[in-house]
């Protein structure tokens, strides 16, 4: 990051890249990339069950994502959440051809 000195650092859901957020203060704004940031999202549809394991996702996605704006790929309309600082995109798939 020194010798390349980047405008701006795009993160495909790397943790490292979440830490070098919070541990550095003089960088270039990141923006994380990863429909898994839908997960913090309150319209996200959650199995039943398995609480450890969601904990465990929150911790992960939370850690990836810190000191970061965050662009959500979502599979279904969501509204964005500006003060957690979440985008959502809404679905890239496209529409069937019939």
């Amino acid at each position: 990051m020194r010798e390349a000195r980047p405008d701006l650092i795009i993160n495909f859901f790397e943790p490292l890249t979440g830490i070098y957020a919070l541990t550095c203060r003089h960088r270039p704004p990141v923006v994380a990339v990863a429909h898994q940031f839908m997960y913090g999202h309150p319209d996200y549809v959650r199995a039943p069950g398995m609480r450890l394991q969601q904990l465990g996702m929150k911790w992960y996605v939370q850690l990836v994502g810190a000191a970061s704006t965050r662009l959500a790929l979502s599979l279904y309309e969501a509204p964005d959440l500006p003060k957690k600082h979440l985008t959502v995109c809404p679905p890239i798939l496209r529409p069937p051809a019939f």
